[in-house]
Order: structure tokens, then C-alpha cells, then sequence
């Protein structure tokens, strides 16, 4: 992972605004439904109250995967907001109730902030449940497996019923409806 330092004396003379562009391997972006396809572009400032130094700004990424509902390329760009606090620490303890602290806390040693890796896990922390190809994907046929974006379902005509729920939906709710409350 790329170092990114920002001196915490320096933060005492004001804040330090930071334009990121970074390549998404030096934040080590990696996940297995996403491939991130450009730079990491944004803008942090930095400053510091007391001991504890403060970022805020936005980070955004271009990313790829597979539509939800198609399965064919998709793409959208991941914008993340940042607002994050470190403490001065002395690092991570033994103790149980440390860890659990510093699941939500970030805290720094020394005379640094490294944020490198507390923007790589925002980054993924924002990278969408799903995706689509488009708003109105109609998906894949469950029957035929045609996409309906491009072709009209194979089925034969009482199967597209079938799948359409019509039926289905028929028998739920005559299940339901004979249902028992009490």
C-alpha cells in the first residue's frame, strides 16, 4: 500500500488539503465482484483539534462488475464521503475493550497520519449491494435463460405463464388466505 503521510505539526499551522489520484493498487482495492477501472480521485482536508487530527472530503472510483439482474457488464463510480477522526494513541492494547474500541476508532503513533489505509476500507465499505446494466433491466428469463434486454423469452406459452407467477401467485394466496391466525 502506497504511504501517504500527513505531518500532524504541520496541521498545527492549519490544514493541509490533499488532492488524491491514485492508482487503485496503491490503495490495494481489491474485491471479487468489483474490478476498479480508474484512478482514485478526491479531496481531503486535514486539520487538527487538540491532539486529534480530523479529514473530511469525498473519494470517488469508477468500478465494474456484472448487472444483478443480466449478468452483462456494468459499471457505475463509487463516490465515498470521508469523515473520519484519528486519536493519539499509544496503538493497538491487549485488552478486549481496546479492540473493541479500535474497530471504530482510528488512532496514530508518532509524528504521522497515515490514511492510506482507512481510505481503502471506506472505499469498499461504499461499493454498491448491486448493480445494473441499467434502471430498467429486465433481466434473464428464469425459464429460457434469454436475456430480455436483447431477445424475447424462448418459452413455450404455458411455461412463460408458469413463470410468470400468474398461477404461482394464484396458489400463494389461496395458501395464505387459508391460514390460520390466532
Amino acid at each position: 500500500m502506497q504511504t501517504l503521510k500527513i505531518p500532524v505539526e504541520q496541521l498545527r499551522e492549519g490544514p493541509i488539503e490533499i488532492e488524491v489520484d491514485m492508482d487503485p493498487r496503491e490503495l490495494e482495492l481489491e474485491d471479487e465482484d468489483y474490478r476498479f477501472t480508474g484512478r482514485v480521485r478526491g479531496n481531503l482536508v486535514f486539520s487538527i483539534v487538540g491532539q486529534d487530527v480530523f479529514a473530511a472530503g469525498n473519494l470517488s472510483v469508477p468500478v465494474e462488475g456484472k448487472c444483478v439482474r443480466c449478468l452483462e457488464p456494468a459499471s457505475t463510480e463509487v463516490e465515498t464521503p470521508v469523515n473520519e477522526t484519528w486519536i493519539r494513541g499509544a496503538g493497538p492494547q491487549e485488552t478486549p475493550e481496546a479492540s473493541d474500541i479500535e474497530a471504530i476508532v482510528n488512532t496514530y503513533v508518532g509524528d504521522f497520519i497515515e490514511p492510506a489505509g482507512v481510505m481503502r476500507e471506506l472505499i469498499l465499505a461504499t461499493l454498491p449491494d448491486r448493480l445494473y446494466c441499467r434502471e430498467d433491466c429486465a433481466g434473464l428469463c428464469p425459464g429460457c435463460g434469454a436475456n430480455l434486454n436483447n431477445e424475447p423469452c424462448r418459452c413455450a406459452p404455458e411455461k412463460r405463464e408458469e413463470i410468470s407467477g400468474s398461477t404461482a401467485n394464484a396458489d400463494w394466496k389461496q395458501k395464505l388466505k387459508g391460514l390460520n391466525q390466532k
